[in-house]
């Protein structure tokens, strides 16, 4: 099973590429706050977890 943390990490990634690739303004933001949230959520994450 995958760590929070990996989870994380990989779903800011995948959030920053779809931020890069959007077609419209929108979109762009969504993205970009998504990937914004879920690093925002790695950092809270305890290190041994």
């Amino acid at each position: 099973m995958e760590s929070d943390s990996l989870y994380y990490a990989r779903r800011a990634l995948q959030e920053e590429t779809r931020a890069a690739r959007a077609l419209s303004e929108h979109a762009r933001e969504w993205h970009a706050q998504l990937a914004r949230q879920f690093k925002a959520r790695l950092t809270e994450q305890p290190l041994d977890a």
